[in-house]
């Protein structure tokens, strides 16, 4: 199966169901999707599963779709000509599906059930009870006489094998057995109004859109031994089938929609970057190799294979997630490609809207392998861009940092400064060496007293690179406010 798969391109699909946003679950298996089509050269298809009418939310779509592109996971075709591509959706595809429940009726594999549909606002799909299999065998004669009686059409119902078994092969899980007389029995294709339940339009589609690999939640392996009957009842060839593994949390409990941390957006909000994220999902239940843990997904999919896919759960790991993504912002993204990610965050949090590029860049060059998400950005950078408060709960650092020589230091760093030269690092550091000299104090203690002063924090980048960036004249105006906060104290 490794072998077919790795010389023949691949038609493969996405297909959520917009009733909800995009979670990182879903996610993942985009992306498993989108790497197995590059690495074959062949095709992934964003299919949306629309035909629940009541739960469908156009919003959720619009969330889908931004999501996976933010993901950097592009489909490569639409029902349009041209990109680029909306996706396909199922709700436009419904005379298909109602062509082939006709076929199946007229080749003796489905009936009607005449059942009266539910009360409105209940489920469309009739109920599960065995009762509907009275029409199974019903004669023409009284299907036409309760067709004619009836106020609305039926619904349609496959017939599944009343003994026997299914077998369907999954390349990560191997063979599969179902004894027929454990399948839900005779389920709905086509509902009272039209529509068709998930198991008929997920296959017509899958069929006609000719798609070769089928990679989706191992959640839906209930679903299967329906799929394969159908496959085998309209006489068409089988794909293969991917389920993949559990995404779990730490505690080994499933990861779903009802637990936090599930939605993609969230992330992006939260200052992820999509190439992170990428990067960690490709890790859910796949490796690739060679203990390496940072990758784009263009080298994931040189190496991609479903069938090295493991079957075992995989945990979600926020700490481990944050961790790749301070690895990718301090070591992957450029200076130029983090300052343009940071700058919304920046400008949402009121900061750096009217500020100098190059002022911001050179600010931020100070932070970035300090930072581990986006969202971090404005407030280990707010002071290169508001003034520190020189108030009580800085004079109390400073007392605690320099005691009673404190506004001293401050002072004679203030001298030291002003007939600095100002064109490297190096003289800035020599400057304040002499005030160290000067007033006998360990060497940390008129930096720490300059970083508090300039920055209102005791935990700052260098403090000579700092104030290279700052400027000696906002330099000087936070350490004069600080000496003169500590005065008004009295500590002078």
């Amino acid at each position: 199966m490794a072998e077919t798969e790795s010389r023949t391109p691949m038609r493969v699909r996405f297909a959520p169901s917009p009733t909800g946003y995009l979670h990182v679950g879903g996610a993942r298996s985009a992306l498993f999707n989108w790497l197995a089509a590059h690495q074959s050269g062949g095709t992934f298809i964003l299919r949306i599963e629309d035909t629940d009418q009541r739960r469908l939310n156009e919003d959720s779509l619009d969330a889908i779709t931004d999501g996976l592109r933010w993901l950097g996971l592009q489909w490569d075709e639409g029902p349009e000509v041209g990109g680029p591509y909306a996706p396909y959706r199922q709700s436009e595809r419904l005379p298909l599906y109602q062509e082939w429940v006709r076929w199946l009726l007229d080749h003796g594999f489905a009936y009607e059930d005449f059942d009266p549909p539910p009360p409105p606002g209940k489920n469309a799909v009739p109920d599960t009870t065995h009762t509907y299999r009275k029409y199974r065998d019903w004669t023409p004669a009284q299907r036409d006489e309760a067709r004619a009686r009836a106020d609305q059409p039926p619904a349609i119902r496959f017939k599944t094998p009343l003994d026997g078994e299914t077998v369907a092969h999954d390349v990560v899980r191997g063979e599969i057995r179902w004894q027929n007389s454990e399948i839900p029995a005779d389920p709905v294709l086509l509902k009272y109004d039209g529509f068709p339940t998930y198991s008929l339009a997920v296959v017509v589609d899958d069929h006609f859109m000719a798609i070769t690999h089928i990679m989706r939640a191992v959640e839906w392996i209930p679903t299967l031994p329906i799929h394969a009957l159908l496959y085998d009842a309209f006489g068409w060839e089988r794909p293969i089938w991917c389920h993949l593994p559990l995404v779990t949390r730490t505690d080994g409990k499933k990861f779903s929609k009802r637990h936090g941390d599930s939605a993609l957006h969230e992330y992006r909000e939260q200052g992820f970057l999509p190439e992170a994220l990428v990067n960690f999902c490709a890790l859910l239940g796949w490796s690739f190799g060679d203990d390496i843990e940072l990758f784009t997904k263009e080298e994931a999919a040189a190496r991609f294979r479903i069938a090295d896919v493991r079957p075992a759960p995989s945990a979600w790991d926020k700490d481990k997630l944050l961790w790749m993504n301070g690895q990718w912002i301090n070591h992957r993204l450029t200076l130029d490609d983090f300052v343009e990610r940071s700058l919304p965050f920046l400008h949402d949090a009121g900061l750096a809207h009217d500020t100098p590029h190059d002022y911001v860049r050179r600010a931020l060059s100070l932070e970035k392998e300090r930072v581990k998400t986006l969202a971090e950005v404005p407030e280990a950078t707010r002071f290169f861009f508001a003034e520190p408060h020189a108030d009580a709960s800085m004079v109390a650092l400073l007392k605690k940092q320099g005691g009673d020589q404190a506004a001293a230091i401050l002072e004679a760093a203030l001298n030291a400064l002003a007939d600095a030269d100002w064109s490297s690092r190096d003289h800035l550091v020599a400057a304040i060496d002499t005030v160290v000299q000067q007033s006998g104090v360990k060497r940390g203690v008129p930096f720490g007293l300059l970083r508090i002063a300039t920055t209102g924090r005791t935990a700052a980048p260098d403090q000579a690179d700092l104030m290279l960036v700052l400027g000696p004249g906002r330099v000087e105006q936070r350490i004069r406010a600080a000496f003169d906060a500590l005065k008004a104290a009295g500590e002078g």
